[in-house]
C-alpha cells in the first residue's frame, strides 16, 4: 500500500498551442513543467509554467 502522504515532483511535459490572434498563423510549442505535485490542479500546473515563462521574459499562456 503507497503512502499518499509522501508526494514526490513529477515532471510534466506539454505540448500548447500558441497563436498570437485570430488570424496570426499558430503553432504547438513543447513545455517542460517540472516540480508538480501528484495533488496539483492542472491549473495549479499552468500558474507554475507561467510564473517560468514570465522570469524568463516570455509571454505566459493564456486561455479561455
Amino acid at each position: 500500500m503507497s503512502d499518499t502522504s509522501v508526494q514526490k515532483p513529477m515532471t510534466i511535459h506539454l505540448k500548447v498551442w500558441r497563436q498570437a490572434r485570430g488570424e496570426a498563423k499558430g503553432k504547438f510549442v513543447d513545455y517542460k513543467v517540472e516540480n508538480v505535485m501528484p495533488l496539483m490542479s492542472f491549473l495549479e500546473m499552468l500558474d507554475v509554467l507561467n510564473e517560468e515563462l514570465v522570469k524568463k521574459g516570455e509571454e505566459a499562456v493564456e486561455f479561455d
